[in-house]
């Protein structure tokens, strides 16, 4: 019945659906499992997640520009990241340890789990310390130095996100702002 509708009707009809009714009504059969291949449906649901949360991707592709089974791969995770969170049972699944070569006045855990970051505040010379998490191989460390304020004190620091979505450490020194990230050279505001 659904395939009835023009096909603007249609999409229109899932945009208002959630990734498991979506999930759904592509199973049921195959008319509307091919129906709902159409890429501007998983375009529309990732959309829609990152509109709402902001998420751990690699944001050098567009969302635009992604294929569709890496658009599906996205949507999918992500609804069985929510549906997790959501579970009565909020027990540890998973549970990686590692030492810490940082020396850090504070540490921060990268979205995605791969990356710490560490603010290294000194009078001699500040920086940030980034450390990989990654099991497979060794664990890569690197400094990035922080760009001196001289006479300004370190106000506070955070986690954030650039427009890209990427994952920033925000340092306010006075009334400048220095945004630090993992995959470019820091710049001040």
């Amino acid at each position: 019945m659904l395939l009835h509708f023009p096909q603007d009707i249609f999409l229109l009809i899932l945009q208002e659906l959630v990734i498991q009714d979506i999930l759904s009504l592509r199973s049921t059969c195959k008319s509307l499992f091919e129906a709902i291949e159409d890429r501007s449906v998983w375009l529309y649901v990732v959309q829609d997640i990152v509109s709402v949360l902001p998420l751990p991707l690699d944001y050098q592709r567009h969302l635009t520009t992604m294929p569709i089974d890496d658009l599906k791969r996205l949507a999918l995770r992500e609804a069985h990241l929510n549906a997790c969170w959501h579970l009565g049972d909020m027990s540890c699944r998973h549970l990686r340890e590692s030492t810490c070569d940082l020396d850090s006045d504070a540490i921060y855990l990268l979205p995605g789990g791969d990356w710490l970051v560490g603010v290294i505040w000194r009078k001699s010379g500040s920086s940030m310390g980034l450390r990989s998490l990654n099991t497979s191989s060794s664990p890569i460390v690197v400094q990035i130095p922080i760009p001196e304020a001289k006479g300004l004190h370190l106000l506070e620091y955070y986690l954030a996100f650039s427009d890209q979505r990427k994952p920033l450490l925000v340092l306010s020194i006075g009334e400048k702002f220095v945004k630090l990230s993992p995959s470019s050279d820091c710049y001040c505001r």
